[in-house]
């Protein structure tokens, strides 16, 4: 396994390539701004949170995702039970019927309130469920369960929130099978025995 010195002494000498490519660029798509670090000899460059090791030569990363989109209707097959729903207030119950699905409530407010609420399209992907939103059910004005949420957020149907509230861990998480598959492409393109 080949392995990657640093000069930082704050950081242990050796490390991984996994570690190492998470100091890696995930190539211009995702940075907009790029500054010098005159701190270092390794030119490295800063990013919004993304720091990229010139020294390592590793080709530009192009992530290709071939799954299919999942409409959260086929999402929401076979949940058997739901806990945690809440019906929504009654200002934005109101917009909710106003509204189609896949919009936002804010678009039936006449000064644009409410935009953190919205309706899922049952056959649309779900968009980002954040911890503080409002996303609900096309079918009743009402909150997502955690069942929902799981299945929309890729969690394990038993995962255990212990006693937090499971949207909002979800809501502040990236989705676990995200997760996976971006490692799975940063091992495949830079870290397998033949790119290394």
């Amino acid at each position: 396994m080949k392995t990657i010195s640093l000069p930082d002494p704050d950081v242990p000498e050796v490390i991984t390539p996994f570690v190492a490519a998470v100091f890696s660029a995930l190539d211009s798509v995702l940075i907009s701004k790029l500054a010098s670090n005159p701190n270092t000899d390794n030119s490295i460059f800063c990013a919004t949170s993304v720091v990229i090791r010139l020294d390592l030569n590793l080709k530009p990363f192009k992530p290709e995702f071939k799954e299919r989109p999942i409409s959260c209707k086929t999402a929401f097959e076979g949940i058997t039970s739901e806990s945690f729903v809440k019906p929504i207030g009654p200002a934005a119950r109101a917009l909710w019927h106003k509204v189609k699905p896949g919009q936002s409530l804010s678009k039936a407010h006449s000064k644009g309130y409410f935009f953190n609420y919205g309706m899922l399209n049952p056959n649309q992907p779900s968009p980002t469920i954040l911890a503080n939103s409002g996303m609900t059910h096309w079918q009743s004005p009402r909150t997502l369960s955690a069942e929902e949420n799981k299945r929309l957020q890729t969690f394990p149907e038993d995962f255990n929130f212990l006693k937090s509230d499971p949207r909002y861990v979800m809501g502040m998480s990236v989705p676990p099978f995200m997760t996976q598959r971006v490692a799975l492409e940063i091992y495949n393109q830079w870290l397998k025995t033949e790119n290394i």
